[in-house]
């Protein structure tokens, strides 16, 4: 994923750059990550099967 990287430390910010990394609404990245749980942030959260495409 180019510009993403696991380094960001706020989840808040890291979940505000993949919206604007895919163009995906924010309250829908917040429900994705809810669902999987933080430990999916960085994994699961961005499988190319949840990007738009």
């Amino acid at each position: 994923m180019k510009g993403i990287t696991p380094t960001v430390t706020k989840t808040g910010n890291y979940l505000q750059s993949l919206t604007k990394e895919f163009g995906i609404d924010r309250s829908a990245v917040s429900m994705i990550s809810d669902m999987l749980g933080p430990s999916e942030n960085f994994d699961g959260l961005v499988s190319p099967g949840l990007a738009p495409g």
